[in-house]
């Protein structure tokens, strides 16, 4: 076998395999077996044909099978041989066989970069104190109390924020029914006994302006003006004249700090429980602070290493940016419509993102290289375990799927690359 190998590029090389007949032949002579064994030929029986014959009836389907089976073997060969480690496989052209002259073809590649680390050790760190005031701990008690209370009904108040508050309604725009002018949206045009909680998402902008300060039995006129960039796309830029029938109101009864509120808390009291949550709101942003730093030892890297990407690594990792982005993008209530006008912008930002994580990922992966930062089989369970809870599946199950999406290996990749910032982290020079 005969390999050259030429420069194609950023990243990419051409390599050149070319094999002799003697290297083929034996394939070869298995393949026409199995054609001479199974081929029909009219005029000889079945498995009877002189090999001559078979080798011109089925020239073209030998050339094929002998060509689908010998390029792989080959090219794994070649990438031995000359001791490169594709990324990616950009494609395989130029292919030619035949028995007399063997096999030659042409094999597009991606490399990884070849570059110089930067210094590392000790990168200089400026660490942000990190306080919680009585007010961060008392939103968070409340929110501990409010994850415990319970709705109760009471119709003799007025509706204030934190309210369930049951309702008819309809609506009129333009001076018709609010659903002729959107068929496709008819919970915008009317609704019976409809619960909503007043100070959370707003089933129409702006109606609790409308809702505050009523009482149950009372029926409300509100004007409801559509955003210009409203989801529903007839309903955008116009006021609709909306009266709201007040049924029914439900206030949040909180629960009291007594010793059955405070034993599933472990502690004995609510000094304890305040003590215990400013621990975690601590804890928390002390994390917070160390991604942070984390973000600028990244940044600071990236800055002080330039080189070129395989460009196929690129793309997969902004293809997988573009389709994170616009599913928080749906999630967040965005239209086909919305998202579709911000794919431009989408695209671009991804691109210029997905080549610093892949420029930073090759960079974390030398320094664990370097100093000997690996995943452990028990470290990667662990991390499985963990996100089989948030897919609500078993961890053996979620491993089978990331083997199918060879996405395992991504999964180690991205475990190894936190430790290192860990590691990075621990032995920087932090003041």
């Amino acid at each position: 076998m005969n390999v050259k190998i030429e420069d194609a590029g950023p990243c990419r090389k051409l390599m050149h395999i070319a094999t002799t007949s003697d290297e083929v032949r034996e394939d070869y002579d298995e393949l026409l077996g199995w054609f001479r064994k199974g081929g029909r030929v009219p005029g000889f029986r079945k498995g009877k044909a002189p090999t001559k014959v078979i080798e011109a009836q089925y020239n073209r389907d030998l050339t094929e099978s002998a060509k689908e089976r010998l390029v792989p073997r080959f090219y794994r060969a070649a990438l031995e041989e000359q001791g490169v480690t594709p990324v990616a496989i950009v494609g395989v052209q130029n292919v030619e066989f035949s028995k007399e002259s063997g096999l030659a073809f042409d094999v597009m590649i991606d490399v990884p970069p070849d570059f110089k680390l930067p210094k590392y050790a000790k990168i200089s760190l400026k660490r942000k104190p990190v306080d919680v005031s009585d007010e961060d701990v008392q939103k968070a008690f409340d929110s501990v109390l409010e994850q415990q209370s319970r709705f109760e009904d009471d119709d003799d108040g007025t509706l204030e924020d934190g309210n369930l508050v049951k309702l008819d309604y309809s609506g009129v725009c333009d001076g018709q029914p609010v659903k002729e002018l959107a068929p496709d949206a008819p919970e915008l045009d009317d609704g019976n006994d409809f619960w909503a909680m007043l100070g959370q998402r707003e089933f129409l902008p702006g109606v609790d302006a409308s809702l505050r300060g009523a009482s149950v039995g009372d029926e409300v006129k509100a004007e409801i003006t559509f955003p210009e960039d409203f989801a529903t796309e007839a309903l955008r830029g116009k006021t609709a004249a909306y009266t709201l029938k007040i049924k029914a109101r439900r206030a949040r009864k909180l629960p009291e700090v007594n010793e059955e509120f405070l034993k599933p808390f472990e502690v004995d009291s609510e000094d304890a429980l305040r003590q215990r949550i400013r621990e975690d709101i601590q804890k928390n942003h002390e994390q917070q602070e160390d991604g942070r730093l984390k973000g600028e030892i990244g940044e600071y890297l990236v800055k002080k290493s330039k080189f070129d990407l395989p460009q196929s690594v690129v793309q997969q990792e902004m293809e997988m940016m573009v389709r994170s982005m616009v599913e928080r993008i749906a999630m967040q209530g965005a239209s086909r419509e919305q998202i579709e006008q911000q794919q431009a912008q989408i695209v671009e930002s991804a691109t210029e993102a997905s080549k610093e994580r892949v420029q930073l990922s090759y960079i974390l992966s030398r320094i664990a290289e370097e100093e000997s930062i690996s995943v452990s089989d028990e470290e990667l369970d662990q991390r499985l375990e963990a996100m089989a809870v948030s897919y609500g599946m078993t961890a053996d199950k979620l491993k089978s799927e990331l083997e199918k999406r060879n996405a395992l290996e991504r999964m180690q990749s991205d475990i190894r690359d936190e430790k290192t910032l860990d590691f990075l982290l621990e032995n920087a020079k932090v003041k």
